[in-house]
């Protein structure tokens, strides 16, 4: 299944087009940096289980790095499934009706998931601010750095749901279907 295909549409002349080519380039680095992060997360994983129970040594930071690297991975996964307009969403409802219709919810799923990635984001970036000076106890790290996972994850899920909006309401306007109309509904029953 290509992934790319499910993604809406942008019209080449429409103004949010230049945004689209450039989110469309963050989502292959969010998708290898996430790919990254799960590769480091099984590592210290494994590291961690052959020091305790083969070396009798546990490590002992190597909870928290694994900690951290999941809330970025996390995040940046999330950001990644909102590009793609891969939310979670109740199939019996996006299935049925006309593609109007189908439209008409797509577009409410991503006004939702913009609204509450506005709201996420202004919450995480107090909190941001707010953990500046605190490290975290075993590796030392700034705490900032761990929730910045969580602001660059929001930020990016917000900047994803407005191209989606973008390109429903180009197509919308334009008359055009997109492939989750038919094809993509089937392929993600088939995953389910």
């Amino acid at each position: 299944m290509n992934e790319t295909a499910r993604t809406p549409e942008v019209d080449e002349g429409a103004p949010s087009h230049r945004l689209a080519r450039v989110l469309d380039g963050v989502a292959v680095a969010e998708k290898w940096i996430a790919a990254a992060l799960l590769v480091l997360l099984v590592v210290v994983a494994l590291a961690q289980v052959v020091a305790r129970y083969v070396l009798q040594q546990p490590l002992a930071s190597s909870d928290e790095l694994a900690r951290f690297t999941l809330i970025w991975a996390a995040f940046l996964a999330a950001a990644l499934t909102q590009h793609g307009d891969q939310h979670i969403a109740v199939l019996l409802l996006r299935s049925r009706g006309s593609a109007a219709r189908r439209r008409r919810l797509r577009v409410v799923a991503n006004l939702a998931a913009l609204v509450t990635a506005v709201v996420i984001l202004v919450l995480s970036v107090e909190t941001l601010s707010r953990s500046a000076l605190v490290s975290s106890p075993s590796l030392g790290v700034p705490m900032a750095t761990v929730y910045l996972g969580v602001v660059l994850g929001f930020l990016l899920i917000a900047l994803h749901s407005v191209r989606n909006l973008a390109a429903l309401l180009a197509a919308a306007r334009h008359g055009h279907g997109h492939r989750e109309d038919g094809e993509a509904l089937t392929d993600e029953m088939r995953l389910t």
